[in-house]
């Protein structure tokens, strides 16, 4: 990717992995030591990765992603995702109910020279909660 500025390599993660769910192709991307920060916890590794975006395509098989927008800044990109989905695979202990979702999630990206070293992902968890009609304890359901 001689040519490649890190935008473009956002873009084509964005494009491949999560559009076109071609999961093996993290670690083309991404460096071994990758962290990405999920508003669920920190994980280590493309492996780690993998293996969320492999659980959540279980749980949402039907998922859709666009890329609404993304800007450079220095060594970091920010894509801002919509997300549409139906949940219609189980979700660890939860069980599916066939209920729809969109979202919009953000995604920066931080690089070295062209791979991605670090991912901070956010998005309202509590809108996908509430969307789904799962997991809200009781003293925020109203």
């Amino acid at each position: 990717m001689p040519d490649t500025d890190i935008k473009t390599v956002a873009e084509q993660f964005v494009d491949r992995v999560l559009r076109a769910r071609e999961l093996e192709a993290i670690e083309e991307y991404c460096s071994p030591q990758l962290v990405c920060h999920l508003p669920e916890g920190a994980m280590m590794g493309p492996a780690g990765l993998k293996r969320v975006l492999a659980a959540g395509l279980l749980a949402f098989p039907d998922v859709r992603v666009s890329l609404d927008l993304c800007i450079r800044e220095g060594c970091h990109v920010a894509c801002r995702l919509t997300v549409r989905a139906t949940f219609t695979g189980r979700f660890g202990e939860v069980m599916p109910n066939g209920r729809k979702m969109s979202l919009t999630q953000l995604w920066l990206f931080h690089f070295e020279g062209l791979t991605i070293a670090e991912i901070e992902v956010a998005y309202d968890t509590r809108r996908v909660r509430e969307q789904l009609g799962a997991w809200l304890p009781n003293h925020l359901k109203h």
